[in-house]
């Protein structure tokens, strides 16, 4: 089995790499201003459908070749996922840069490369990937993340995130696995990986409103 390096991903995406290396390497570097997207109304939802699956419906749509597919996937990426993340979160910032408000950091986070540089944030976005490692570690069992999952949703919800960025959170993760696997991304491993992470986003999307549901008591 092949292992997508950083080698691998500078070779099929130089600028997400480059940029990826530079701040994983050191903190206190500065990358170039990233483009804003004018294609800031992109309709990102319609790839995850409703939020409001339930769990149970949702597991019935991960088939023994899609966790096949996602588990290879994950492994290609290699050990090292936090490169990969950065591709991701700047890939998020790019589809909506409203989004850097939500983070507050002694480093100042007004500004895309600003933010991905700072300490908190490398810290937040190996935090995010330990999750998507969880979930593809349980795709035999994902209803034993359950918890987990309502708990993140609260977390999120109590930080002013909205229920619709997780959609666009979603589109940020398949344009980062696009991106590094290459022509090893396929319309299956794609489809794929929206049925698992729909179903982490309605356990999420759960929890989020309990928790509103609580705060409006």
């Amino acid at each position: 089995m092949h292992i997508f390096t950083q080698d691998t991903l500078k070779s099929q995406c130089p600028r997400e790499a480059e940029e990826a290396t530079e701040k994983a390497k050191s903190v206190q570097s500065r990358q170039a201003k990233v483009r804003h997207l004018s294609t800031r109304n992109y309709k990102v939802e319609q790839n995850f459908g409703s939020a409001n699956t339930s769990q149970t419906d949702s597991m019935e749509k991960l088939s023994g070749k899609d966790k096949e597919l996602i588990r290879d996937s994950w492994e290609n990426l290699g050990k090292n996922k936090v490169p990969h993340g950065i591709v991701m979160f700047t890939r998020l910032f790019e589809l909506d840069p409203t989004l850097l408000s939500l983070f507050h950091y002694k480093t100042k986070c007004g500004v895309v490369p600003e933010c991905l540089s700072s300490p908190e944030f490398l810290e937040h976005v190996t935090k995010v990937m330990l999750v998507i490692d969880a979930a593809v570690s349980h795709l035999d069992d994902l209803h034993t993340l359950e918890d987990f999952l309502l708990n993140l949703g609260k977390k999120h919800q109590a930080v002013g995130v909205k229920t619709q960025s997780f959609a666009v959170v979603g589109e940020a993760l398949l344009y980062m696995l696009q991106c590094s696997l290459g022509a090893s991304y396929t319309a299956a491993l794609r489809q794929a990986w929206l049925n698992m992470y729909s179903i982490v986003v309605s356990a999420m999307t759960r929890g989020w409103a309990k928790n509103g549901e609580h705060e409006s008591n």
